[in-house]
């Protein structure tokens, strides 16, 4: 048996990466609708990677990384996700980004499996 040390969920820690990441790829970015369905792509990856990276991220999980780049407009925008997973072993990790043109939400699912 190894003395290996279970990795612990660091939620604040995912959350700055995420934010991080939308930061860098949609600061000061105008919406273009193929533009960010292109980039949504990209943020998934670079998120994932940038998590895994830290180490913090138990390898045995699945990782589940999903982005939703939107327009920015007067109009109100609601909407809400809901898994069904064992809450002492999977985890969730999420962010924002806004400015005067677009905002950008990515979530984090760290899943058994």
């Amino acid at each position: 048996m190894g003395t290996e040390k279970k990795k612990v969920w660091d939620k604040n820690g995912i959350e700055d990466v995420i934010r991080d990441v939308l930061d860098a790829y949609l600061n000061s970015m105008k919406y273009d609708g193929p533009r960010c369905c292109k980039l949504t792509g990209e943020i998934c990856l670079m998120i994932k990677n940038r998590i895994q990276q830290t180490g913090s991220v138990d390898m045995n999980k699945k990782l589940v990384v999903q982005v939703l780049i939107g327009q920015e407009s007067s109009d109100v925008i609601k909407f809400s996700s809901r898994c069904f997973w064992d809450r002492h072993l999977d985890h969730v990790a999420s962010a924002t980004y806004r400015n005067k043109h677009l905002y950008g939400f990515a979530i984090v699912y760290s899943c058994s499996y």
